[in-house]
């Protein structure tokens, strides 16, 4: 998707889920934060998915691709 968009992905990429409780798991969103080789923040992923099934993604970033201030 970083690609798609023209952005580097080249650098450390981590993921911030909702844990388990109760051995439940409700994971309405997940972010993914994108990182430069620089170790600059260049995007966010928003995973975000419903009760039935259904998944939509949304890129947050700088159009011109700069890092996030």
């Amino acid at each position: 998707m970083l690609r798609e968009h023209r952005l580097p992905d080249d650098g450390e990429i981590t993921l911030q889920c909702f844990p388990r409780v109760l051995g439940y798991v409700f994971n309405p969103v997940s972010f993914w934060f994108c990182r430069n080789r620089g170790g600059e923040l260049i995007a966010v992923l928003a995973e975000v998915r419903n009760t039935f099934g259904g998944h939509h993604n949304y890129l947050l970033h700088n159009p011109d691709g700069t890092p996030a201030a």
